[in-house]
Parts: C-alpha cells; sequence; structure tokens
C-alpha cells in the first residue's frame, strides 16, 4: 500500500491482534505480484515491467536492472514462487488474452545488479 512511488509494508505475527509497520528504506512501485525467497530472505515485487526486490535483513527496497519480457503486465500477469527449483515463475501475456509465457527469475543478492538510483547511500 502506498503512493504509485511508496510501499507501505505492514507485519502481524500469528498471535498478535494488529498489523505494525515495518519502516523501510529506499522505494519501489506498486505492483500486484509478490514473492517471498527464503533462501536469500527477501521479497520480490513485480510492478509493471519492473522488478524489486526487499531486503529483509536491512528493510531495503531496491529496483533490479534486468531485461524484462515484453508482454503485457497488467491483470492476466501472475507471477509465483517455486521453492523445488528457487525460481520465481512469471506468466505473462503476449497480449490481452493472449497466450502466456512463462519466465523464470532466479534473485542472488551477490551478484543482482540494482538500478543505481535505487540503491541507498551508505550510512
Amino acid at each position: 500500500m502506498g503512493g504509485p512511488d511508496l510501499i507501505e509494508v505492514h507485519t502481524r505475527g500469528l498471535a498478535d491482534k494488529e498489523w505494525k509497520e515495518l519502516k523501510v528504506a529506499g522505494s519501489a512501485v506498486a505492483g500486484r505480484e509478490l514473492a517471498y525467497l527464503p533462501r536469500c530472505d527477501s521479497l520480490l515485487l513485480l510492478s509493471r515491467d519492473r522488478l524489486f526486490t526487499l531486503d529483509l535483513a536491512t528493510n531495503t527496497w531496491r529496483e533490479l536492472d534486468v531485461a524484462m519480457p515484453k508482454g503485457v503486465y497488467g491483470t492476466e500477469a501472475a507471477m509465483v514462487y517455486d521453492p523445488k527449483h528457487d525460481v520465481g515463475v512469471l506468466l505473462l501475456p503476449s497480449r490481452f488474452s493472449g497466450p502466456l509465457q512463462t519466465n523464470l527469475f532466479r534473485l542472488d543478492p551477490k551478484s543482482a545488479k540494482y538500478k543505481v538510483d535505487s540503491v541507498p547511500p551508505e550510512k
């Protein structure tokens, strides 16, 4: 939730009665597809033809510098995480109600390239 360039993250434990806002650095563009990547303790967010990660160790959003596949990033696009193969699976139509392409993403935080303007300055 938030504005177009501000994503608010809220957490709640199973025993908690209320949601708490998680303070994060950086920003991301709102999207509707989100996957948790347990190996690197990160979230992978699909926005309109852009990918963002939220590193949960540092609570920092960053935009990945990756060429995105061509297609329609609307309500027909879908992304899930496959834990057996450790990949994000993006189903993307080439046009409205068109055939779906299957695209796979594997995040390696050590070798990932980020957009320069999305990386917060070092403290």
